[in-house]
C-alpha cells in the first residue's frame, strides 16, 4: 500500500509537471505567435498603408486646387511662428496669442461648411433629415468645437499653462487645420490610419523644424540689469 501510494504521488506529479510544462511552452507559442503577428501586421500592413495616407495628405493641396486658399496662410503662419520662436527662444506664447490661435480653427470649421453646402442658407437644413450627418460634416463641426472650447480654455485660463500653450501653439493648431481640410476637400479615407499619418506628419514637422532651429541664429533679450553687470573690457 506504501508503495502503491508513493508510485501514485510520483505519477501524479510528473503528471502535473508534464502539464504545467505544457502549459507553459503553449503559453509561450502563443505569445511568439501574437509577436510575430504583430510584427507582420506593422511591416505588411500599417507602415504601407499609413505612408499612402501620410502622401495622400501632403499632396491633398495638389490634388484639389481650391483649398490653397487657404493652406497658404496656415503654411504661411505655421512657418513664421516657428522661426520667431526659434529665435527668441526666452519667449513663451502667451494666453493671448493662445486665445487668437484657437479662432483660426473656427475659421477653418466655417470654410470647410462652406465648401460642403456652398450657400450658407443650406447650412440650416444639414439637421432637417435628423442626426444622420456625413463624415466631412463631422469633421467640420468638430474642428469648429474644438476651436471654440479652447477659445474658451484659454480666455479664462481653465487649462494648465504648459498644457494650453502645447495644444495651442502654431504646430498642432494649424495641423488639425490642414488634416480636416484634406479630408474634407480630398477623399481621403477616414480611418485610423489617416490618424497615425497625421500624428505621423506631426512628428516629421517637429524633426525639420528642430533641424531648422539648430541653423538658426538664436537672439536672447539682455535686460538693463545684465548689461550693466558687464565690466568696461566686455
Amino acid at each position: 500500500m506504501i508503495i502503491n501510494s508513493t508510485l501514485n504521488k510520483t505519477v501524479n506529479a510528473t503528471i502535473d509537471l508534464a502539464v504545467e510544462s505544457y502549459t507553459n511552452y503553449t503559453w509561450i507559442n502563443t505569445a511568439i505567435f501574437y509577436i510575430l503577428y504583430a510584427v507582420i501586421y506593422i511591416k505588411d500592413v500599417f507602415i504601407p498603408i499609413t505612408w499612402i495616407r501620410i502622401q495622400e495628405l501632403v499632396l491633398a493641396p495638389y490634388n484639389n486646387p481650391e483649398m490653397i486658399w487657404m493652406v497658404i496662410p496656415l503654411c504661411i503662419t505655421l512657418f513664421m511662428m516657428e522661426f520667431y520662436f526659434g529665435r527668441y527662444v526666452d519667449e513663451e506664447l502667451g494666453w493671448n496669442s493662445a486665445f487668437g490661435n484657437s479662432i483660426v480653427l473656427i475659421f477653418v470649421s466655417l470654410d470647410l461648411l462652406r465648401f460642403l453646402y456652398g450657400d450658407i442658407s443650406q447650412i440650416a437644413g444639414i439637421f432637417s433629415h435628423g442626426f444622420g450627418l456625413s463624415a466631412k460634416t463631422m469633421i467640420a463641426f468638430g474642428i469648429g468645437i474644438l476651436g471654440i472650447l479652447l477659445m474658451f480654455f484659454n480666455f479664462f485660463h481653465f487649462l494648465p499653462k504648459r498644457f494650453a500653450f502645447w495644444v495651442s501653439s502654431s504646430l498642432p493648431i494649424n495641423l488639425i487645420a490642414y488634416v480636416g481640410m484634406a479630408i474634407v476637400y480630398s477623399k481621403v479615407t477616414i480611418d485610423i490610419y489617416t490618424a497615425f499619418a497625421a500624428i505621423g506628419l506631426y512628428i516629421l514637422l517637429i524633426f525639420i523644424f528642430g533641424l531648422i532651429h539648430l541653423i538658426e541664429p538664436v537672439h536672447r533679450e539682455k535686460s538693463l540689469a545684465s548689461l550693466l553687470k558687464r565690466g568696461p573690457e566686455e
